[in-house]
């Protein structure tokens, strides 16, 4: 008789287990703290240290769905990420071509700035290209902006 409360517990916890780690096949987006000083020429370099999403290579009509997550999980990381999303949003308010996949801080020229990589896609083509884009943390002007690939 006490084997069957026992057998529904460990099936609801296989579930449960089950359900929470098939939601995590991408980490988060979140704002990388201090990702050191950088300048124009070796700006581009941030992208050999990160790995590229699992997604690159996706249909061109993925990104706006990709965007959104990403913005969302910006905005759930905390203040400074919800800080850059409301950055990236307001930059870019009708991008449906692209989607970053890694944020941080630090400096370019001594500035303070912002570091977003993206991926991005020609109109009916696949996210196949990856950008760097900085932002000056104080004014929101672009710094530098650079293609990867």
């Amino acid at each position: 008789m006490r084997r069957w409360p026992t057998a529904l517990l460990i099936v609801i916890l296989t579930l449960l287990l089950a359900g929470l780690s098939g939601g995590c096949s991408d980490a988060r987006l979140e704002v990388d703290p201090a990702v050191g000083d950088f300048n124009a020429s070796n700006a581009n370099d941030i992208a050999n240290e990160v790995d590229s999403p699992s997604w690159l290579g996706a249909p061109i009509g993925e990104a706006q769905e990709r965007r959104h997550e990403a913005l969302t999980e910006l905005r759930a990381s905390g203040p400074e990420g919800a800080e850059l999303s409301d950055l990236l949003t307001e930059q870019f308010p009708g991008e449906i071509r692209s989607a970053p996949y890694y944020t941080a801080s630090g400096t370019f020229d001594g500035t303070s700035a912002w570091f977003i990589l993206e991926v991005w896609g020609s109109e009916g083509g696949s996210l196949d290209q990856t950008r760097l884009w900085v932002f000056d943390r104080e004014t929101d002007h672009v710094l530098y902006t650079g293609a990867i690939n």
